[in-house]
């Protein structure tokens, strides 16, 4: 096929697949109409958020019977995530919703270290040395399910012993549990066969041999004015250069998410810099998060048009709690983190807010069970009091939120050398961020990575050994 239009219908956060395709050399438009769904040279029926919520949208425009029809003249057609799901019967997590039946089987839990599993997982039955991808999900296609189902599949597991299909080929439907857009270096060759007409899983016997979730290294970015700064707690800011270049940098250095906080928006009641944020996000093929300044549904919006994946709240939520459930009805929990600035005061960990200026009277533990209930997909935790100190992560306080809540989360705040990863996934992390040994070039990503898997833990493959 020399064609190389895309249609992709808007179901949930399509920016970063639009750019992904985009960067391939596709001309892409957004749709909804069901005649173009079942016309188009190339659909891409992407997805995010609750089973149940999905469905009745694809119902109330008409694209349940357009898939179906597409599908069953074998036209090329890429699904992810809950796109994925939506083919088989029905799903554990809305029981009373049918799917559309393409594949006879059902969605159930996905057994993993947090009731979200988030971050990168080894595939077996790939093509591709080292492949990794990035998964975001609660629910999915079990070994015992998937294997009764004909064709090619990639396998993946959040748990040594429990395999479950994290992508599904036949003949010209290709379904990915993972998000490819946001997948790296294997994500673009996924897409890039996909588009070529050529097979993009390698076989249908790869049932074992799937590793494990692994633990993620995540760069923040903090950003003033549209540069990048570092300081301690949040004061006496050092310029470090171009928040896009430094972005690039540590991709290829082996980030496995990135993370820009702009530090100024809040405190100066300004807007968030949506021309840094497109920069940034042009330059990614992983996963980013945006926070500083989002104090409405509207905000939230223009950072995901902008090209983010994920945006934190923290202050704006401190005054008004809704905002989280607002973000996380719309466009799924998996794309609303919860930033907590916690801070010892009196014997307890308090809530600070304005860039970590302004203490309250919230509990930091006992918000990040709030933030859980009222639909947060992770917990971005920073102690104020290790923040830019190079001491060590505050341990105490991890062990504290990673016991209360059943999200992942990761450890900010007091990063100064490769051995305080492991003690913080050994507090009970999900990941570790970190700024300023980085910015001063003190480390390594790389080094990082090699620590952790020195202690055991299973991480992704560094591109680049710097």
């Amino acid at each position: 096929m020399t064609d190389r239009t895309v249609a992709i219908l808007p179901l949930g956060n399509t920016g970063s697949l639009q750019r992904a395709f985009e960067r391939l050399g596709c001309q892409v438009r957004t749709t909804l109409d069901p005649v173009v769904a079942r016309s188009a040279d190339r659909l891409v029926v992407p997805g995010v958020g609750r089973f149940g919520a999905y469905m009745r949208t694809v119902r109330e425009h008409g694209l349940d019977g357009a898939i179906r029809e597409r599908l069953a003249a074998d036209r090329p057609t890429l699904c992810v995530c809950v796109g994925m799901q939506a083919l088989g019967t029905g799903s554990d997590e809305d029981p009373d919703v049918p799917g559309l039946g393409v594949l006879p089987i059902r969605c159930e839990r996905v057994r993993a270290r947090r009731s979200v599993a988030f971050g990168w997982t080894p595939l077996a039955g790939c093509p591709d040395d080292d492949a990794s991808a990035y998964f975001v999900h609660s629910f999915g296609f079990t070994a015992q399910e998937a294997r009764t189902a004909p064709g090619r599949w990639l396998v993946a597991s959040h748990i040594e012993g429990a395999p479950f299909g994290a992508a599904f080929e036949r003949g010209r439907l290709l379904a990915a549990q993972f998000h490819p857009e946001k997948s790296g270096a294997f994500g673009r060759a996924f897409l890039s066969r996909w588009l070529a007409g050529e097979p993009a899983i390698a076989g249908d016997d790869a049932w074992t041999g799937a590793g494990s979730m692994t633990r993620r290294v995540i760069p923040c970015l903090d950003v003033s004015r549209g540069r990048l700064v570092k300081g301690t707690r949040f004061v006496d800011l050092v310029d470090h250069g171009d928040p896009a270049e430094a972005a690039a940098r540590y991709e290829l250095q082996g980030a496995d998410e990135l993370v820009v906080l702009d530090i100024s928006a809040t405190p100066d009641d300004g807007p968030t810099r949506l021309a840094m944020v497109r920069e940034v996000a042009g330059r990614l093929s992983i996963p980013l998060t945006v926070g500083g300044g989002v104090r409405t549904v509207a905000d939230a919006a223009a950072l995901f048009d902008a090209g983010a994946d994920k945006v934190a709240v923290n202050s704006a939520a401190v005054r008004g709690p809704a905002l989280i459930t607002a973000i996380a009805d719309r466009w799924g929990a998996q794309a609303c983190v919860l930033a907590i600035d916690a801070q010892r005061a009196d014997g307890r960990f308090v809530v600070c807010t304005h860039g970590g200026r302004t203490p309250t009277e919230r509990e930091a533990v006992a918000w990040a069970r709030e933030g859980e209930a009222r639909g947060a997909g992770e917990i971005l935790l920073t102690s104020m009091d290790r923040d830019g100190t190079n001491l060590g992560f505050d341990t105490p306080l991890l062990e504290a939120a990673c016991a209360a809540v059943g999200l992942p989360v990761i450890a900010s705040g007091g990063f100064g050398a490769p051995a305080h990863a492991p003690e913080a996934i050994g507090a009970g992390a999900d990941a570790v961020l970190l700024a300023g040994a980085l910015h001063r070039g003190e480390t390594t990503i790389s080094r990082i990575k090699r620590t952790l898997a020195d202690a055991g833990e299973e991480v992704r493959a560094c591109l680049s050994p710097a």
